[in-house]
């Protein structure tokens, strides 16, 4: 654990912010933390952090290793919530949404608007049989439909402006109902406590789409002023 916190700084991507940073920027954009999906890393966040204009005291990247338990990357992350300004907004994708569900549930004064893209909010049924397949991977036990993280995270009440992107193209074979190529659109529709938007992409190229950029503008910059 002592060793895990040592190496914290290596969940972030942006440097220290000064409080007289924040006042210059606290009235025009809030403070922006993105969380990426499973398997993936700060990098995915490339092409909407460009397009949203964000300097390097704009925002922070978390990030997780998807080879470890659950758990124990939401305590590391719990360690690096402790850093981020109150009144933030929070984007995350896939994986990333349920664990920004459970650091709200922690630290609900860190977060003022929330946009969780491609996120299991019911979890996968597949991955509940894959877990028998492949039982040494770690993911398939985190997001099946009756994992502890999907159930805790479907009882967390939202308080915020919280916008559900679902990403509506893709079709895996490997699954009968609509999905995006890896969570089905029904999981993703899962919660009737947020704001849904549909948007034509699969699950990766999601993060690609200008459309989605407007998006998170449009339901972090807007109502953070509001």
């Amino acid at each position: 654990m002592l060793d895990g916190i040592r190496n914290i700084k290596k969940l972030f991507t942006s440097k220290k912010i000064k409080p007289e940073q924040l006042e210059t920027t606290k009235n025009d954009v809030p403070f922006y933390v993105f969380i990426h999906g499973a398997g993936q890393t700060r990098r995915s966040w490339n092409f909407i952090i460009s397009k949203l204009r964000l300097n390097s005291q704009q925002y922070m990247c978390m990030e997780y290793n998807s080879d470890l338990p659950f758990y124990e990357n939401l305590e590391y992350l719990t360690v690096a919530l402790m850093t981020v300004p109150d009144n933030s907004a929070f984007v995350s994708h896939s994986l990333g949404g349920i664990y920004a569900l459970h650091l709200y549930k922690l630290k609900p004064q860190k977060f003022s608007t929330s946009v969780s893209i491609s996120t299991p909010f019911k979890g996968s049924s597949t991955a509940d049989i894959l877990k028998f397949l492949s039982p040494n991977t770690l993911l398939y036990r985190d997001v099946g439909c009756r994992a502890k993280p999907i159930i805790e995270a479907q009882a967390v009440k939202i308080d915020i402006p919280w916008t559900q992107i679902i990403s509506i193209h893709g079709n895996s074979p490997w699954m009968a109902k609509p999905n995006d190529g890896i969570v089905t659109v029904k999981s993703q529709k899962h919660r009737t406590d947020v704001d849904q938007v549909e948007v034509y992409a699969n699950h990766q190229e999601i993060l690609a789409c200008t459309e989605v950029v407007g998006i998170i503008k449009a339901n972090t910059i807007t109502k953070h002023n509001n």
